[in-house]
Order: structure tokens, then C-alpha cells, then sequence
């Protein structure tokens, strides 16, 4: 997720100061340039809420007595 502000941070960038508006930026950018940044965004948070859901998954299951682990 943060790679995908810093691919927008770096789009803004590139620009020099020369555009101030956010929507000024977003209109000159091409639109699969644009989308890059917005599924990094996506895959980054589907990833960290798969990861979560792992941990309190694990977590829970281990209270239990059985655990994803295969090590014996």
C-alpha cells in the first residue's frame, strides 16, 4: 500500500511543481499509468487483510490445540 503513494508521489513529482491541483495531475497522467498505482494499492491491502485474517486464523486455531503448522 505504501508502495502505491510513493508510485503517486513520484508521478507528482515528475511534474516540476508546475501542476498544483491533484485532478490537474490525474488528467495528464494516462489512464493505465494511473491504474498501475491503484491496483498496487489494491493487491497491497488484499495482501495485509489475507495476512491478518492468517495471524488471528492461527492464533485462534492454536487455542484450540490444532495448528497450521507441519513441523513435529
Amino acid at each position: 500500500m505504501a508502495l502505491s503513494g510513493l508510485e503517486k508521489v513520484i508521478i507528482f513529482a515528475s511534474f516540476n511543481g508546475e501542476v498544483h491541483v491533484m485532478q490537474a495531475v490525474k488528467n495528464l497522467t494516462p489512464d493505465y499509468i494511473w491504474n498501475i498505482t491503484n491496483i498496487t494499492f489494491w493487491l497491497g491491502l488484499i495482501g495485509f487483510l489475507i495476512g491478518l485474517i492468517s495471524f488471528f486464523l492461527e492464533k485462534t486455531l492454536r487455542k484450540g490445540g490444532r495448528s497450521f503448522s507441519y513441523t513435529y
